[in-house]
């Protein structure tokens, strides 16, 4: 006998073909690479060889009304009109536990928490909660009114019920909820029913009394029927439809209403959250599915009306897929594009139930037939559908952009001019400009969000079984030709078995394990031939050692992990450092910011780290999907030895978000297990703080250097933007428009300034020229805007460009209204000049000022920033309480000889009032006289070289100061008069000399604030666009120095220490008549 065993061995290794594979029976599990298979073997996705259904569950004497999976996806729980309820568990299919001969039917079931209680409602308005584990009563109460649909929160105990016109909120810690507490039997229903039955029962009137208590609140639908509610996974949103034809969407941390979805046409029957509560799907009048954005709170899509009434709706697991149930047919649908991936179509069966698994491998659907049918749905689905579908999802990213900016842009109305049109255009295209911002980034996270899928799902085997055909035997090659899903493959098969083999055709089945290709083709591995008559296993095309094949499959198939390639070393991975990158630089998210979470991963082993991922987890309740968003697993790929690998994260907070601090793990994951230690990350995220965008200054500039806008001339026109709140401000862009076509624009019409921090400031420069044909007023038709990424921030300042003058003064800048409040000014810098009490106001309208500054020069070179000088000094002066027809500004070629002459000698002495008094500035050039030393102002058209000609004399300035009969007179003089350099010239071939114009006797009532002495120079500070000395003397006002000797005490150390950072001596003095300065010479009041 023993050699018969062996001779029919050798004879049946004899007829195995060189392809070193060989036939097996049941139990055997070695499984030998075949060199001539080894090429990889792509077969279509057909859905209905992957989608199939892997069990029935029979118990229910009557059709089936509700499912529902545990949390963990060990069990599923049914509900039927038959008043009973199973447990099953799927790992065995048998019921765990059954109650029977429930008051009524079962119409909503919902698992509670982490999955320990079961809540459920029998028709009317009964509420009941049952330990999930044993099927053991808790305790039951009623809802006043019929419960229309049944949601609890899996944070928390919180159960919600949509009854009558609003839903009621319980907090089931206070009902005193125990699952190991309870007087019934495992699966006893007794309790039901002594609730139920006696209305003097003592517990019953305790359990509701308690249910009453266990309220939290009560939210209103309106006067319409609320139908249907459904919480978020992670339990902080509820949301709530029926008869008013809107979704509100409550904050349940806050019990807020956040949003409210419009625009159905007809009532809402069902609800159903994506999985990480970005989207909603809805339906609408039983037959048609719309999905809605929730960050964006507008509709995504709506799905083809389908012919009968919808019964369930549910997502997958992960995101990809929607699965809808009719009367006649469940639907798989794409959740990110319109498209239907497949259907199941029974005849004989109305699905009336559909839930799909929480580790996102199968799917229950019950119904009419009293079964509950599980189906497989391998993750290989989902992949097909979010590969096939990306170029769909962003296309509809892109056509919803496209659609918004659309929609502001309206067709005139015919109560609309053409002016209010045309702003409303100007307007639209900021907007328009926000939106596609807006777009860019959440089309890059939707994209980053479907790579990660793939990512993962393709480093996955998934089980896979299929009926081909089994076509010609070729006995000279010992194989049988076949085609699997189109494709022909050769399966060997030895000659002595292949005939009967062929006899039983029906009886073949095909297996083996499919992992992702592409959006149409998986590629085949382990293929096995499966006789199910005697058991024989026939291996064919590439079969991959250590992956085994299930030959029996649970219920519930999870997705086999990769097999990592055959290693030689092992790797070492440590995260070596994450840091926040965000834009607003102070280390912090800021609502309504984007940045990422920057992690290098180090590789210090020998072996190569393969497949790489880091993985992102909020931890504590931080885990917050509606105000903060980041990618939870970001693909790094595979790190050499002694490697490492930078990797960026995208996160975001919304723009509502609380200031909170936040913990971030995150964790390096391997392939093949040799995974990083996990690392914690601590930052805050910060509530909304407000920009406050100011125009702190205006500028005009020609070629030849003038300050006016001419006709004929082209001009630049520079306007400074300040932020003086404490918030940053986003993607800030200055626009400047003309309604008229003869003032012409080059260039830009727009300027990005992008981010504003609090305090700072930038420029935004024009070209602009009014053309001879211009006929219109003098104030010309152009107008400034300033936006910000969010709206609410925009500003329209109201500046007027006048031809042939000088830019306005820039003190108050009128801003559209709007909701939030804006900040103080910031108090760091001179640019927002000061707005003061009346009572504060040293000056009146009886006190003068004359004002020169000279930047440009007809003879000598330019005087940096001089004109910056005399123009903020000027709108100081009017917040002082000058009024602004008793300023005398000169500047640059309008402050000649006579000209300053004639409004020191003629126009100061001629205005002066009874107690009026005087303010003198000078910013400019000074030079001495070469043979007396004597210190002259160097006026426009002065010459150093015939200063006794064209210089008006210091000594004659303070003279005819002094006899203008003033109550007092203040000068302070931004120059020097050494010729040494800085703000001072001297004639060709002199040199520089110390000033005998030092020894000047003050006049009675006159103090004189001089920015150096002697042979110092007056320097400029490049940073701020001023001269240091009037930098620090304005700067001393806006700190609330209330005379010239506290100003004087301020600056005079903050000059000479910014004068030696530049390597120069400067000292400010202060001189004054015979009595003391303290206390007299007020800038402003106490």
């Amino acid at each position: 006998m023993i050699l018969k065993q062996i001779l029919l061995a050798v004879l049946l290794i004899s007829f195995l073909p060189n392809s070193g594979v060989s036939a097996e029976r049941p139990g055997k599990k070695k499984l030998t690479n075949s060199p001539a298979s080894s090429a990889a073997l792509l077969i279509p996705l057909a859905y209905e060889q992957l989608i199939t259904e892997n069990k029935t569950l029979s118990g229910h004497t009557s059709k089936i009304l509700a499912l529902a999976y545990s949390p963990d996806g060990k069990r599923l729980i049914s509900g039927g009109d038959d008043k009973s309820l199973i447990a099953w568990d799927l790992q065995s299919g048998e019921q765990a536990w059954s109650i029977k001969n429930l008051p009524d039917r079962v119409t909503n079931l919902s698992f509670c928490g982490s999955g320990d209680v079961l809540a459920l409602t029998t028709k009317g308005e009964n509420i009941h909660l049952v330990n999930a584990a044993t099927g053991s009563y808790i305790t039951g109460f009623r809802a006043k009114k019929d419960v229309q649909s049944l949601a609890c929160s899996r944070r928390g105990h919180v159960l919600a019920a949509a009854v009558d016109k609003g839903v009621v909120v319980w907090n089931l810690d206070s009902l005193n909820v125990s699952t190991t507490a309870t007087s019934e039997k495992p699966g006893d229903s007794s309790g039901y029913f002594s609730w139920l039955k006696r209305k003097d029962d003592s517990k019953k009137n305790e359990d509701q009394t308690r249910a009453d208590r266990a309220v939290i609140k009560t939210l209103s639908g309106g006067d319409h029927d609320v139908l249907s509610i459904a919480f978020s996974v992670n339990g902080d949103q509820l949301a709530l439809a029926g008869k008013d034809r809107q979704v509100a969407i409550w904050d349940v941390r806050q019990w807020i209403r956040t949003k409210s979805l419009e625009g159905f046409q007809k009532e809402i029957r069902m609800l159903a959250f994506s999985p990480d509560g970005s989207r909603l799907a809805a339906v609408e009048d039983k037959q048609t599915i719309l999905i809605w954005d929730l960050f964006g709170k507008s509709q995504l899509r709506q799905l083809p009306r389908e012919q009968d009434d919808i019964v369930g709706l549910a997502f997958s697991a992960d995101g990809a897929l929607l699965v809808s149930a009719g009367k006649k047919r469940t639907a798989f649908w794409s959740s990110r594009s319109n498209r239907e991936l497949y259907a199941i179509s029974d005849e004989k069966n109305e699905p009336l139930a559909v839930q799909c698994s929480p580790d996102n491998t199968g799917l229950a659907i019950a119904g009419e037939d009293k079964q509950v049918h599980l189906w497989n749905l391998p993750g290989i689905i989902s992949l097909a559908a979010s590969g096939g579908a990306h170029g769909d999802a962003l296309k509809t990213v892109d056509q919803e952009r496209d659609e918004r900016i659309k929609a502001l842009y309206p067709q005139k109305s015919e109560f609309e001019n053409s002016r209010e049109y045309a702003e409303r255009l100007r307007l639209a295209k900021s907007e328009a400009q926000a939106l596609r911002r807006e777009y860019a980034v959440r089309r890059s996270a939707l994209a980053t969000e479907l790579e990660q899928q793939e990512e993962k799902m393709k480093r996955q085997y998934y089980p896979f079984r299929a009926t081909g055909d089994l076509g010609r035997y070729d006995a000279d090659r010992h194989v049988f030709h076949a085609t699997l899903g189109g494709v022909p493959i050769s399966i060997p098969v030895p000659q002595r078995m292949a005939q009967e083999l062929a006899a039983r055709r029906e009886s073949l089945q095909f297996n083996g394990l499919l992992r992702y290709h592409d959006p149409q083709r998986g590629e085949l591995v382990n293929g096995t031939l499966v006789d199910r008559v005697s058991g024989g296993r026939f291996p064919f095309g590439r079969q991959v050692a250590g992956v085994a094949l299930q030959t029996e499959s649970p219920l519930l198939q999870p997705a086999l992990p990769v097999v990592a390639s055959k290693r030689t070393a092992a790797p070492n991975l440590e995260i070596v450092s994450v840091t926040l990158v965000e834009p607003s630089g102070n280390n912090a998210l800021d609502a309504g910011e984007q940045g990422s979470i920057r992690a290098v991963v180090r590789n210090s082993g020998s072996g190569s780290a393969e497949g790489v991922a880091l993985a992102l987890r909020a931890e504590g309740t931080t885990a917050l999907s509606t105000t903060l968003s980041f990618v939870e697993r970001m693909p790094v790929g595979d790190i050499g030895p002694n490697q490492s690998r930078s990797v960026d994260v995208p996160i975001s907070a919304a723009e509502g978000v609380p200031g909170r601090e936040i913990r971030l793990q995150i964790a390096a994951l391997e392939a093949g297990g040799f995974d990083a230690q996990p690392v914690l990350m601590d930052f805050s995220l910060k509530a909304l703080i407000p920009p406050d965008l100011q125009v702190a200054r205006i500028e005009i500039s020609d070629a030849e250097g003038k300050r006016v806008v001419a006709k004929g001339k082209e001009s630049n026109v520079t306007l400074t933007v300040q932020n003086i709140g404490k918030g940053f401000a986003r993607g800030v862009v200055v626009r400047l428009d003309s309604s008229d076509p003869q003032v012409k624009l080059f260039g830009e019409s727009e300027i990005a300034l992008g981010l504003l921090k609090p305090g700072e400031s930038k420029r935004a420069s024009f070209t602009m020229a009014v053309t001879q044909r211009y006929k219109g007023p003098k104030i010309l038709p152009v107008a400034f805007q300033i936006t910000e990424e969010r709206s609410q921030f925009n500003i329209k300042p109201q500046l007027q460009l006048v031809l042939n003058k000088e830019a306005p003064e820039v003190r108050l800048v009128t801003v559209k209204e709007r909701e939030t409040a804006p900040v103080a000014a910031a108090q760091d810098d001179i640019g927002m000049v000061p707005l003061l009490a009346v009572t504060r106001r040293a000056f009146n309208d009886r006190d003068l000022a004359l004002v020169i500054g000279i930047e440009r020069y007809q003879n000598v070179p330019k005087s940096d920033f001089a004109y910056n000088d005399a123009r903020s000094i000027k709108a100081y002066l009017l917040s002082l309480g000058f009024a602004e027809r008793n300023i005398e500004f000169l500047a640059d070629e309008r402050a000649t000889l006579s000209a300053i002459r004639k409004s020191v000698e003629s126009w100061l002495p001629n205005r002066v009032k009874s107690g009026s008094r005087i303010f003198f500035y000078y910013s400019g050039h000074g030079a001495p006289d070469p043979a007396t030393g004597e210190a002259s102002i160097v006026p426009y058209d002065g010459d150093p070289s015939y200063l006794n000609d064209t210089g008006y004399p210091i000594k004659r300035l303070y003279e005819k100061l002094g006899a203008a009969k003033a109550a007092e007179v203040i000068v302070v003089m931004d120059s020097c008069f050494s010729g040494s350099g800085g703000r001072s010239v001297l004639a060709k071939g002199a040199r520089p000399l110390v000033l005998m114009a030092d020894t000047l006797v003050v006049p009675p009532g006159m103090a004189i604030l001089a920015s150096t002495q002697g042979s110092q120079i007056s320097t400029s500070f490049e940073e701020k666009e001023h001269g240091v000395f009037t930098y620090y003397f304005l700067k001393a006002i806006k700190e609330g120095k209330g005379d010239i000797d506290a100003v004087y005490r301020y600056l005079k150390p903050l000059v000479e220490d910014t004068a030696k950072g530049q390597n120069v001596s400067q000292s400010p003095v202060l001189s004054t008549d015979k009595l003391e300065a303290k206390g007299r010479f007020k800038l402003l009041r106490d």
